[in-house]
């Protein structure tokens, strides 16, 4: 854990594994540590019987340090986790959530914003 500098956690969605993110990983420069950790059931994780957006936010804190601020970038799946992690349930809250739940809904909502703001 970094003191000045958020965890960054990146979140995969249904039928992907923590692979997808590693061009952005090789990409950025972030200065904290980089976790993206296949959800059970994928990748390399193992299989179980609960397959809920809670159980799947709880695998992820158990990753975390205690008191250990994060950053969440979630993608379909993976965005239902992050916001199931920012919804101050577990014993952490998330510096910051970002996540694109249903297909387009972050590029819907800029486009909706600027059609708002005549742009």
């Amino acid at each position: 854990m970094n003191e000045k500098n958020p965890t960054l956690v990146l979140l995969h969605g249904m039928g992907a594994t923590a692979q997808i993110w590693e061009p952005l990983i090789a990409a950025s420069d972030w200065p904290g540590r980089v976790i993206a950790p296949d959800f059970r059931g994928h990748g390399a994780a193992e299989w179980r019987n609960r397959y809920t957006l809670g159980s799947l936010a709880s695998d992820v804190i158990d990753l975390l340090d205690h008191n250990e601020r994060y950053i969440v970038l979630g993608h379909s799946m993976g965005g239902g986790v992050g916001l199931a992690l920012g919804s101050g349930f577990f014993w952490q809250s998330t510096t910051w959530t970002c996540s694109s739940w249903f297909k387009n809904s972050l590029v819907r909502g800029r486009s909706q914003s600027h059609s708002k703001n005549g742009i």
